[in-house]
């Protein structure tokens, strides 16, 4: 009987993905075995055929942007610890500990250095313990030169990440609500760039994060690099990129340069035979006793970041989001102003520039309903306390975190997360 195959009903006679074409007569055999599979997977020799239609320069173009969102999801998933290395200014690192040490912190502190020198941990957590008659956790999350909008989106990361605090003590400082540096300082806008989303952009544009006045560098040419560093995962984590190869070769080359040596206490400058310990995995960094050349630093910064005072209405803006975050996710919060030596407002063009930045946290704790304790003045007035005019030396953080957790700590979470009201 003649048999007539009939004619190929395929009109498209474009190649069809094969990876054994060309290959032994062996490896054609073995054809049968992955034929099977690869004829199941339809979706991909659609691909291919697509692929093949496609000019060769958009194809290069199209492989590489497939290179780069593959590299950006490995990086979302599983490049965490570059992120936080490549974040030089702390926010991520501090943000980590404080996801290592507890899923349901009971306290975190927020703020700037002058809280993650001045706040100890182990005191806050001892003193709370004691007067709750429970176990206290406390993590310190404040970060160097910080303020309000990078406070806010801290809390964003932390509670986005699935850790949720009871209670919040936000840690308020003089010049992070004066207009001119309120966003502008350079630490905050390198932790801008990974605390933020694309999505923060229009906010972003509106504040004086990227204000040209202040320099080029303030005006498009950051927004380009924190685009960048969005769009580019590679690019934002090459920093810890970099640490991460060279701890496979720590001799190489810029290596033992670029490897961080985590510090594990402070010299005393007072006994130079003493030393203080850092307790980094709570987030305290204490700081020694002052000296001359730390009274002229501080002189020296301040007078710059206290001039021209005025209240910035975007960091009140970002103080309130903050306080709403919280309380969306039935979490206590409470302000309290860091002690200041008297001598720290001479650097004011005012005195009563001080009293201004004091007035709008009052006015600000009572629109919000929000407790304030303004302990700048009158509480801690030695220079023995100080390692400076305003932060806290190593004796003055665990004095002054004893007092705050005995007065205001202790009695506001009884208040607000355990509902107990005061005798």
């Amino acid at each position: 009987m003649l048999i007539v195959k009939p004619p190929s009903s395929r009109a498209d006679k474009t190649p069809v993905f094969d990876p054994f074409a060309g290959r032994s007569r062996l490896a054609r055999q073995r054809r049968g075995v992955w034929g099977e599979r690869l004829d199941r997977a339809w979706w991909l020799r659609r691909a291919w055929t697509v692929a093949r239609r496609v000019p060769p320069p958009w194809r290069m173009a199209l492989a590489m942007l497939a290179l780069l969102l593959l590299s950006n999801l490995a990086l979302d998933t599983l490049g965490a610890p570059l992120a936080v290395e490549s974040d030089a200014w702390g926010a991520l690192a501090q943000i980590a500990r404080c996801e290592r040490q507890s899923q349901t912190p009971d306290i975190v502190v927020l703020g700037s250095s002058r809280a993650q020198a001045g706040i100890a941990p182990p005191i806050l957590d001892g003193e709370v313990s004691a007067r709750l008659g429970q176990r206290i956790v406390t993590c310190d999350m404040a970060v160097t030169t910080s303020v309000p909008m990078q406070d806010y989106l801290m809390l964003r990361k932390l509670l986005a990440d699935g850790v949720r605090p009871r209670f919040i003590v936000y840690a308020t400082a003089d010049y992070e609500f004066n207009s001119p540096v309120a966003e502008t300082n350079v630490p905050v806008r390198d932790n801008l760039e990974y605390l933020s989303t694309l999505g923060d952009l229009p906010a972003l544009a509106r504040s004086r994060v990227a204000d040209p006045s202040a320099g080029p560098w303030n005006g498009g040419s950051w927004y380009v690099d924190f685009a960048a560093t969005r769009l580019v995962r590679a690019y934002g984590d090459r920093l810890g990129i970099e640490i991460a190869l060279c701890r496979l070769a720590p001799a190489f080359g810029p290596c033992p340069s670029l490897i961080p040596t985590p510090a594990t206490a402070v010299r005393s400058t007072a006994a130079p035979g003493n030393t203080y310990p850092i307790d980094e995995a709570q987030g305290w960094y204490p700081l020694p006793e002052a000296t001359d050349r730390s009274l002229l630093n501080s002189r020296a910064q301040y007078t710059a970041w206290l001039s021209h005072y005025q209240v910035s209405p975007d960091a009140l803006d970002y103080l309130g989001k903050l306080v709403t975050l919280a309380r969306d996710h039935h979490i206590g919060i409470v302000l309290v102003n860091t002690p200041i030596l008297p001598r720290h407002l001479a650097f004011f063009p005012r005195v009563t520039d001080y009293l201004t930045y004091l007035d709008a946290l009052y006015r600000f704790a009572a629109a919000h309903g929000v407790p304030f304790y303004d302990e700048g003045l009158g509480l801690m007035d030695d220079q023995a306390d100080f390692a400076d005019t305003n932060h806290l030396d190593y004796w003055g953080a665990l004095a002054f975190t004893g007092w705050l957790g005995a007065h205001v700590v202790a009695p506001e979470f009884a208040r607000q997360v355990l509902g107990q009201q005061s005798g």
